[in-house]
Order: structure tokens, then C-alpha cells, then sequence
């Protein structure tokens, strides 16, 4: 298995979906970030470490693990420190319309 085969995998595997669910959620969502509504690709479109702010992450639940839904990498990583208590205040108040409602998807807050 090549290393993007396999990173390709482990990144359905950890959240117990298949590739088909995965697919069947980005269709649902319009291939939009629910929090900043840019346009996400299933996959990345070059092979490399750089952040593709185009590519569609699994967001879940720091508290119960439950996947929220699909969002840019750039929100997800947001997302994270949000979570963690570490985020930038320019995106929490460009965005904070939105955000009460999308952590809500979990009913963990």
C-alpha cells in the first residue's frame, strides 16, 4: 500500500466511515465549509505537507469523538484551538454568527 493509499485509509478508519460516507456528507454539505462556506475537495491537489485550504477534513468532537461534519482545513484547525482555548480572536469574531449553532451538532456544548 503507497503512503497516500494508506494515509487515504487511516483517515476514514479513525472515524469508522468508509470512503462513501465520507463522499455522501461533502455532497450533503454542497461541497462547502459549514462555518466559512468556501468550496472543499474530497482530496488534497498536490502531494505535500503544505496546507491545502481546499481540502476536506473530518471535523469531530474533542469531548465525545462524534464527527460533526466536513470542513475546510483552515476552520478545522481553528475549530481545534477554539477547543483548546488557544484561538485567534479575528476568526472567532468573523465567524462566531455561525459557531454556536455548528458546535451544537454534537450536543456535547
Amino acid at each position: 500500500m503507497t503512503g497516500n493509499m494508506k494515509n487515504k485509509y487511516n483517515r476514514f478508519k479513525k472515524y469508522y466511515i468508509t470512503e462513501d460516507v465520507f463522499l455522501t456528507i461533502l455532497k450533503a454539505q454542497d461541497y462547502k465549509c459549514p462555518i466559512c462556506e468556501n468550496k472543499i475537495n474530497a482530496y488534497r491537489k498536490v502531494e505535500s505537507l503544505s496546507i491545502d485550504k481546499e481540502y476536506a477534513v473530518i471535523d469531530h468532537c474533542h469531548k465525545c469523538d462524534s464527527i460533526r461534519a466536513l470542513t475546510c482545513q483552515s476552520c478545522n484547525t481553528n475549530l481545534g484551538r477554539l477547543e483548546n482555548k488557544k484561538l485567534s480572536k479575528l476568526w472567532l469574531e468573523k465567524y462566531e454568527h455561525k459557531l454556536t449553532e455548528y458546535l451544537r451538532l454534537c450536543n456535547c456544548f
